[in-house]
C-alpha cells in the first residue's frame, strides 16, 4: 500500500520517470522488509530519524508501554509529532507476537487472517436478530 500511496503521488509532483518510480518502489519494499526483519541492526542516533528494526519491533511488542506506539514506517517525526513514539532503550528487544499468544500459521493462513476475523465478526452481526424499522 505504501508504495501505491507514495510512489504514484511522488510521480505526480516530481515528475519522476517510471524508471525512478520503479527504483522508490523498490526502496520502499525493501526498507518494509529491513523493519520487520528479526534481525538486531540498531539505529543509535539514527532513530529518531529513520525507522529501523529495533524501533519497529517495539510496535509488535507484548510489553504494555510498547502498546500503541512507533506506527511510523519510515520517519518517526510521526510519531514524535503525535506522541506516539517510543525510543528503544539500548539493547532492548522484546519478545513480539501476536496478542492470544497463537502461534503463526502457514503464509497463507496468515495472509487470509485479518479476513477471516472480519468475515466472523460480520458473520456475527449479520446473524443477530434484530427488529425490523417501521
Amino acid at each position: 500500500m505504501r508504495v501505491l500511496t507514495m510512489t504514484i503521488p511522488m510521480a505526480l509532483l516530481f515528475e519522476i520517470t517510471p524508471v525512478e518510480g520503479a527504483w522508490i518502489a523498490f526502496a520502499l519494499g525493501q526498507l518494509g522488509i529491513l523493519i520487520h526483519a528479526n534481525v538486531r541492526i540498531p539505529f543509535g542516533p539514527l532513530t529518531p530519524l529513520l525507522t529501523g528494526p529495533q524501533l519497529h519491533r517495539l510496535h509488535h511488542s507484548f510489553e504494555p508501554r510498547h502498546l500503541g506506539r512507533n506506527y511510523a514506517a519510515i520517519f518517526p517525526l510521526w510519531d514524535i509529532l503525535f506522541r506516539t513514539y517510543c525510543p528503544p532503550r539500548r539493547g532492548e528487544w522484546p519478545v513480539t507476537g501476536l496478542g492470544d499468544g497463537q502461534l503463526a500459521g502457514s503464509f497463507a493462513h496468515e495472509n487470509a487472517y485479518p479476513f477471516l476475523v472480519w468475515g466472523k465478526s460480520v458473520g456475527g452481526w449479520m446473524s443477530q436478530k434484530r427488529p425490523l424499522a417501521r
